[in-house]
Parts: C-alpha cells; sequence; structure tokens
C-alpha cells in the first residue's frame, strides 16, 4: 500500500500542477509543491506557494472554488478505488526554507 500511496501522491501532485497551469487566471503564480494523502486515501491535502505572498489568502479562496472542477478532471486518471477529496493550504515549511537560502546566499557575498 505505501508503494500505490507514492504513486498515487506522484501522479497527484503532476495532475494537479498542470489543473492549475491551465485553469489559473491572473498574475499570482502558483506552485504545487506536495500532497499529502490520508491512510485510506480519501483525502487529499495540496501545499502550495502563491507568489506574491499578498495574494496568499485570495488565491487559497479560487483554489477552493476550483476543487469541483480538479475532482472531476482526475477522477478516472487515478489508478485508485476511490478519488480523493481535495484541501489546499499554503506550504509554510517550503518559505521557510526559501528564507533560509536567501540568508545563506547573502551570508555568502
Amino acid at each position: 500500500i505505501v508503494f500505490r500511496a507514492e504513486r498515487a501522491k506522484s501522479l497527484l501532485t503532476r495532475l494537479v500542477a498542470e489543473f492549475i497551469k491551465e485553469h489559473w487566471i491572473g498574475k499570482t503564480r502558483i506552485t504545487v509543491t506536495r500532497v499529502e494523502l490520508s491512510l485510506d486515501l480519501r483525502n487529499a491535502i495540496i501545499y502550495v506557494n502563491v507568489n506574491p505572498e499578498s495574494e496568499e489568502k485570495e488565491a487559497t479562496k479560487e483554489l477552493a472554488e476550483l476543487k469541483v472542477k480538479l475532482y472531476n478532471k482526475v477522477t478516472g486518471k487515478l489508478e485508485m478505488k476511490f478519488t480523493p477529496r481535495f484541501e489546499f493550504r499554503i506550504d509554510h515549511g517550503e518559505k521557510r526554507r526559501q528564507k533560509v537560502e536567501e540568508l545563506i546566499s547573502k551570508l555568502k557575498k
């Protein structure tokens, strides 16, 4: 089941990134950083970065409104008994990692 979950996460990450690229309107840049699946594979948390950060609240609201379209697009493409329910979250861990990298690069200069 671990292999199946990892395969599903990888495929889901790619499908969601493609979906956002096709359906996103506006200047805000959305990047899918990772997907977490529940143990029963029925729920997926999709972590994203939003650039500029000032648009995070609006972007997550708009992403939530796209969940039904995303569900319909993904259904059948995943080789799973059920298509998971989606939840979008900002990837704060990735943001912290990027800030650390910025600080390190400034220190090297």
